[in-house]
């Protein structure tokens, strides 16, 4: 927030995020996000040599137009570039959205470890509706056999990409099948294409993960190489 982040769920965050991010690697310091949700309307990357730590799951969360076109799916949060190696860990953030966003990427994960572990996620979660905020609770999005365009949340949740690899501990990737903020937990119909797909040469591991709810599959291993999961947990649409 010293950067022009305000975290209400409401203002633009986007340029203060990169600002702190630019400043926390220029200086070596741990990015540490407040509580709150805060939005972007473009993509952000985070470069190497970045350390973000959230308070009880601070929001990073995707809205407006550029996120819209599932024909050309955009991304919110990118982890590095292609070919980026260095040390990336993410603690205690939750990554969601606001209203129909088919052409949302939630997360792109390019980077690759310099060392050992260097680069990972831990108790890192991935809401897309169900709750305040995300417009596509149960007034928006009640049971319903077809699920309507006003409904489709995003495209992917997170993509890692052939040159990357990382430990992720702890991490779910949840398309919303009920409302947690209604009394009664009532039933939602929420839609996102797809949930984790990994082409990831390694090595990678996944440890205590899971993905739930997105339509084409769950965990997607495409020609992913030296990748252990274990302890990883699916729920279909």
């Amino acid at each position: 927030k010293d950067h022009g982040a305000v975290g209400n769920g409401v203002h633009d965050d986007t340029a203060g995020i990169i600002a702190a991010l630019a400043l926390a690697v220029d200086n070596e310091q741990r990015n540490i996000l407040p509580a709150g949700s805060y939005v972007v309307t473009s993509t952000i990357i985070i470069p190497p040599n970045t350390r973000i730590t959230g308070q009880v799951w601070s929001q990073i969360v995707a809205s407006g137009p550029y996120f819209s076109d599932a024909s050309n799916p955009k991304v919110m949060v990118k982890v590095g570039n292609q070919g980026d190696a260095g040390t990336i860990e993410i603690f205690d953030m939750l990554f969601t959205s606001i209203g129909a966003l088919p052409g949302l990427i939630m997360v792109e994960w390019n980077v690759q470890a310099d060392s050992q572990g260097s680069v990972g996620m831990w108790d890192t979660h991935f809401r897309v509706g169900g709750a305040i905020g995300t417009e596509l609770q149960v007034a928006q999005c009640p049971p319903q056999p077809i699920i309507p365009a006003a409904c489709i949340g995003a495209s992917m949740m997170m993509h890692m990409t052939p040159s990357s690899n990382g430990y992720f501990e702890n991490v779910w990737a949840w398309v919303a099948d009920h409302d947690i903020d209604d009394a009664a937990n009532t039933q939602v119909t929420v839609a996102v294409g797809r949930g984790i797909l990994i082409e990831s040469e390694g090595p990678t591991w996944l440890i205590g993960t899971a993905s739930e709810h997105s339509m084409l599959y769950q965990y997607n291993f495409a020609n992913s190489l030296n990748t252990f999961a274990g302890m990883i947990q699916t729920e279909s649409p």
